[in-house]
């Protein structure tokens, strides 16, 4: 499309013309598509349009009410381009427009994600609970693989900087970061946070182990017999469980109670003084139990 302008210019008594022809794009480019993503790029393409009628294309890329980079690729061919330095797990709108003069109309507008940096964190249980502040935890940090694992991902449990020396491949997009983790001592709650940092932006996810505020209240145990015990307590209400160690002669045992307020020790040692205690759990032990010593006549 062509804008024809005339212009005057008067020389005393005389009057001289003109006329300036000013070229812009009839039309907008169609077919915006995304090609390609990743957590700081989106790779976009269009159909361009011929040659006559543009000099090359301007993609305009805004987050929200802001204008985040405007970028000019030169040639009325040239219809790809790929957009760099972009946040993860943000989504952009992006149009495109043709030049030559004058910048023509834009075209419709498309709404693109990038990927996340930190997909998710979770958590499973290595060893048994009955361990107590020996148990175990495995967190995983899934993370996109555009970071570098050694140096861009590392943790804080319970505020103090961990490192991470475990990490595994899912996919061509998905890094598997590994913490281990014990209770920092019974009773405490453990926040963990996964931190991974690319283009100089750290994005984190947290979770946390939750540990009871304290023991089962009124533990009580009664002589069955001359090798098992009785042990019942007044139940919790914030507990999936509880673990109750006992201990004679320096031997240790801990089992975990099917029952929601009472379990029967059995194959105990005659003539034996115990020491019970009893823990509650949710997905950490509770800080102290309850102690009642029984002895066992012969």
């Amino acid at each position: 499309m062509h804008h024809v302008y005339r212009f005057y210019l008067h020389f005393g008594n005389e009057m001289r013309n003109g006329i300036i022809i000013i070229k812009v794009p009839a039309t907008a480019p169609s077919s915006l598509t995304v090609v390609n993503k990743t957590a700081t790029t989106i790779t976009v393409s269009w159909t361009p349009l011929d040659s006559s009628d543009a000099d090359g294309y301007l993609v305009n890329v805004t987050s929200d009410t802001d204008t985040v980079q405007t970028v000019q690729v030169e040639g009325s061919s040239n219809n790809t381009i790929t957009l760099n330095g972009l946040r993860g797990g943000t989504t952009y709108n992006i149009t495109v427009r043709a030049y030559q003069q004058l910048l023509g109309p834009a075209s419709s507008a498309i709404s693109v994600q990038t990927l996340a940096v930190i997909y998710s964190i979770n958590w499973t249980l290595v060893s048994s609970i009955t361990q107590l502040n020996n148990t175990q935890y495995c967190i995983d940090c899934l993370t996109t693989t555009d970071i570098n694992l050694s140096t861009d991902v590392y943790w804080l449990v319970n505020g103090v900087m961990k490192s991470s020396s475990m990490y595994s491949s899912i996919d061509v997009l998905t890094y598997n970061n590994t913490l281990l983790v014990y209770p920092d001592s019974l009773g405490v709650s453990v926040n963990v946070t996964c931190i991974a940092m690319i283009g100089g932006v750290n994005y984190s996810q947290s979770m946390i182990l939750h540990a009871p505020s304290g023991p089962p209240n009124n533990v009580r145990g009664f002589i069955l017999n001359a090798t098992s015990i009785i042990v019942n307590w007044t139940t919790s209400s914030e507990t999936n469980g509880y673990v109750i160690e006992y201990t004679t002669g320096g031997v240790t045992r801990n089992v975990v109670s099917s029952s929601e307020n009472e379990i029967v020790l059995t194959n105990l040692s005659p003539i034996s003084t115990y020491t019970i205690s009893v823990y509650s759990y949710i997905d950490l032990p509770s800080a102290n139990s309850t102690v009642t010593v029984l002895r066992f006549d012969g």
